[in-house]
């Protein structure tokens, strides 16, 4: 995903934040698979009918805990953000073969794009996966909260350039169970627990 944050300056110690983070949730899991038939089909995750987007607005603080003391040196810091959590679920779209009678059997007579429908559309009659902008107009969005607490560790020989590796723990937790799969293949759930490792490159300014 990416994130973006600007930062004040409260006293020499502590900072107080405002960002926001988008990413794309990827379900351990997700296993890819292909039509054994037609082997230029795009690869697609069966039983899996939306994609899940996160959106998340949030402010947050951090307070240094070891200051650089030397050109080479790394300046230790935690960190803590609290916000709103959106998550956006797009619908999975497959290619599905027919034949010209409406049947499914292979080869196929022509391909139709539809949205996928696990009660409909058997392994046997997709193709591949569908592009990623069809289903952009029937979006669909799941607002929860966010939370997380992490490790920042500032390096640079630059004083004006910041570029830091920060590591930690994140939580979502939505109103509601976004649904990634059918229900019949993988229970949904509300609550997102994920380690992350971001690195980001900016600038201080002082005035």
């Amino acid at each position: 995903g990416l994130t973006a944050r600007r930062g004040f300056y409260q006293n020499a110690f502590r900072i107080k934040w405002w960002g926001v983070d988008l990413l794309t949730y990827k379900n351990p899991k997700e296993e890819r698979t292909s039509n054994p038939v037609y082997e230029d089909g795009r690869p697609y995750v069966y039983g899996k009918v939306n994609t899940l987007q996160m959106l998340r607005l949030w402010r947050g603080g951090q307070k240094l805990r070891s200051e650089k003391l030397r050109k080479d040196a790394v300046r230790f810091s935690t960190q803590w953000r609290c916000g709103v959590s959106l998550g956006v679920l797009k619908p999975v779209y497959m290619e599905i073969g027919y034949q010209s009678d409406g049947s499914h059997d292979v080869p196929y007579d022509y391909i139709a794009t539809e949205r996928y429908d696990p009660d409909e559309h058997f392994s046997n009659y997709i193709y591949g996966q569908a592009a990623w902008m069809n289903g952009l107009d029937e979006l669909r969005v799941v607002p929860g909260f966010h939370g997380s607490y992490g490790l920042d560790f500032e390096y640079g020989g630059v004083r004006h350039v910041q570029r830091t590796l920060a590591v930690g723990l994140a939580v979502d937790a939505f109103l509601e169970s976004p649904e990634i799969f059918a229900e019949k293949f993988e229970q949904n759930n509300r609550f997102f627990v994920t380690l992350f490792a971001t690195f980001e490159i900016g600038g201080n300014w002082t005035r």
